[in-house]
């Protein structure tokens, strides 16, 4: 699957599912693959509420490499 170049989703029956672009299927077809389309839903613009900004990103960021960094200090120590 990681060759096709594909987002996966999960899928309640175990199946494999993708989330594909219309020129996504033309590739795969292209390919010599087979595509059969299940559900198709419109295209449209991300809502801007679950954007984050470069700053929020940056603070999340931060934060989780100073855990990274304690853990490793924690157990490299000679005191541990």
């Amino acid at each position: 699957m990681e060759k096709l170049d594909i987002d996966r989703v999960p899928d309640p029956k175990g199946l494999v599912r993708a989330l594909v672009t219309a020129a996504d299927c033309v590739r795969l077809l292209n390919q010599g693959l087979e595509v059969h389309l299940h559900q198709a839903y419109p295209v449209q613009p991300l809502n801007p509420a679950l954007i984050e900004s470069d700053e929020s990103f940056r603070r999340w960021l931060d934060k989780r490499m100073k855990t990274i960094k304690g853990t490793k200090k924690q157990k490299g120590s000679k005191d541990a």
